[in-house]
C-alpha cells in the first residue's frame, strides 16, 4: 500500500466542500485527530521533562554549598525530604476540608498532591533515579548545571532504593553512569 497519506490540512485541497462521507472527509477527520494525538504527546512529555528538571533542582539545592558530598543516609533522608515536599500543601487543604459540610468529596488539588506523593513514594520503594551527590565531582556537575533539561545528560545519576521495603539483600543504590565512554568503563561501574 503506497504511503500517501495526508499528514496536514493544508495538503487537504477543497476541504470547504467535502462531503460528510466522502474520502476527502475521512482524510481530514484522520488529519485533525493525528493533530490532537500529537498535542497530548507533547503535552505529557513536557510534563515528564519538567517532572525530571524539577527533582534535579530539589537535589540541586537540598546539599548545603559547604558541603562537599553527602553520605547515603543522608542521601536517603534528601529522597524522604523530596517525597514530602508538598506536605504542608496537603495538610493545609486537609483542614480545609475538615472545616467543610460533610459528604463533600475531596479538593481536586489535594488529591492531586495525595496521588503525586503517593506515586514518588512507590518509585522510592521500587527504585527512584536521583543525582549522585555522594560523588563529589558529580555533585560539582549538578551545581555548575543550569536548570535545563538538554544538560541533564552530563549528570551521574543513581537509582536509590528505600532500605526499609528491600526483600533481597545489596547496595541500597546502583550508579548510572552520566556518559560511559567505552565497554570497558561501563563494566568497571556495575
Amino acid at each position: 500500500m503506497p504511503n500517501n497519506k495526508k499528514l496536514s490540512l493544508n495538503s487537504i485541497k477543497g476541504k470547504q466542500i467535502a462531503h460528510p462521507f466522502s474520502r476527502k472527509a475521512r482524510q481530514i477527520r484522520r488529519v485533525i485527530n493525528r493533530d490532537g494525538k500529537l498535542a497530548n504527546q507533547k503535552v505529557v512529555r513536557d510534563e515528564t521533562k519538567q517532572r525530571i528538571v524539577d527533582r534535579l533542582l530539589f537535589f540541586k539545592f537540598a546539599v548545603p554549598v559547604e558541603q562537599m558530598s553527602v553520605t547515603t543516609e543522608q542521601l536517603h533522608d534528601a529522597v524522604v525530604l523530596y517525597i514530602n515536599r508538598k506536605e504542608e500543601d496537603i495538610n493545609r487543604l486537609k483542614q480545609e476540608h475538615q472545616k467543610r459540610p460533610p459528604g463533600r468529596s475531596k479538593p481536586s488539588q489535594l488529591i492531586n498532591l495525595e496521588n503525586l506523593r503517593d506515586a514518588d513514594q512507590r518509585e522510592y520503594d521500587t527504585g527512584i533515579e536521583v543525582p549522585d551527590v555522594t560523588d563529589p565531582t558529580a555533585l560539582a556537575m549538578l551545581r555548575d548545571w543550569e536548570g535545563d533539561y538538554n544538560g541533564i545528560t552530563h549528570i551521574k545519576m543513581v537509582t536509590v532504593r528505600n532500605p526499609k521495603t528491600m526483600v533481597k539483600s545489596g547496595p541500597d543504590f546502583v550508579v548510572k553512569a552520566a556518559k560511559p565512554t567505552s565497554v570497558d568503563e561501563e563494566m568497571d561501574d556495575e
